[in-house]
This record gives C-alpha cells, sequence and structure tokens, in this order.
C-alpha cells in the first residue's frame, strides 16, 4: 500500500514538474503600447545590436519606434497598438537602397523573429514564430506572405526577393483576426 501511495505522489509530483516547465518556457504577454523600456528588453533578449532611434506617440494608443543598428542605419519602424482588447504590432522592415539603411535579410531573420516574438509576448518560446514561417517559407517566389494563426494571435509575415537575397519587409502580430 506504501509502494502505491508513494508511486502515485511520485507520478504527480512529475506531472506538476512538468507542467511548471512548460508555464516557465512560454514568454509573458506584453503591456501595450509597448513602452521604449520592452523594446529595450526584447533587443537585448534577441541579441539585436539595434537601438531606438527615435520613439513617437501617434495618440490613440499608438507607438512607432524608429530602430537603427549599431552603425546608424535604418532597420525598421515598430508600430504597437492597444484599442480596448485589441493589441497589434508591426515591424515594418526599411526597403530602401540607400546607404543610410540596412535591410533585414535572411541570415538576420531568426534574431528578428525572436525580437517580434519577445516584444509582444505569448508564444510558447522564443522560436515557436520563427519556426512556423521557415516551415511554410519558399524562397522561390518572387514574394512570399505566410498567415498563421499561433497560439490565438494571428501573424502575417511578408518577405520579397532582391538583388541580394530575400528580405523581410514585415512582421504583423495581431490579438483580433484582421
Amino acid at each position: 500500500m506504501k509502494k502505491c501511495l508513494l508511486g502515485i505522489l511520485v507520478l504527480v509530483a512529475s506531472v506538476m514538474c512538468m507542467a511548471c516547465a512548460k508555464e516557465k518556457a512560454a514568454l509573458p504577454v506584453n503591456e501595450f503600447p509597448a513602452s521604449a523600456e520592452a523594446i529595450k528588453g526584447a533587443l537585448e533578449s534577441s541579441e539585436l545590436d539595434w537601438v531606438i532611434a527615435l520613439e513617437e506617440d501617434w495618440g490613440q494608443g499608438q507607438y512607432v519606434y524608429t530602430l537603427d543598428d549599431n552603425e546608424g542605419k535604418q532597420v525598421a519602424f515598430v508600430l504597437t497598438g492597444a484599442l480596448e482588447s485589441r493589441k497589434l504590432m508591426d515591424i515594418s522592415f526599411s526597403l530602401g537602397n540607400s546607404q543610410n539603411v540596412r535591410r533585414s535579410y535572411e541570415e538576420d531573420w531568426e534574431k528578428v523573429f525572436k525580437f517580434a516574438s519577445y516584444l509582444f509576448g505569448g508564444f510558447d518560446s522564443e522560436n515557436q514564430l520563427y519556426d512556423g514561417f521557415m516551415k511554410d517559407y519558399n524562397n522561390g517566389d518572387e514574394s512570399f506572405k505566410w498567415q498563421e494563426e499561433v497560439n490565438g494571435l494571428f501573424c502575417t509575415v511578408k518577405a520579397e526577393k532582391t538583388d541580394n537575397g530575400y528580405c523581410l519587409n514585415t512582421i504583423r502580430i495581431d490579438n483580433t483576426q484582421y
């Protein structure tokens, strides 16, 4: 009887430990609109050496951040917004060919997807969004659009072919269907 009771106790403890481990692995859902501190934290967690070059309050719960790389080249604009229960994040990557712009090519993508995942939150891991995109990604087309519901979040990613390879246009995450 004692062995049976001990076995059940060990089983229950094991299940609880697995549940706790899974819970810790999930990325927390962040407050929106995102603050500059949240942007900086997501950049640091994703190991991107980008900085906030400009922060703008567009009113009505919307903030836009201009991100530059460590050489001062513009990389992306990050729009975060909140209206009642809706949360939205749109990362639009710089597409120009100017010397003041750095495009986001495939070698950067894993870190960029981690940034988006840390900033919005709600994913099971830092790689869940990237892995889902890469599973379906087809780099043979002129442009590629991926739309998927992930953990109740509606995600859209757009990439396009350039002379130097594929680059990201947009990563958009919304907690409501668009």
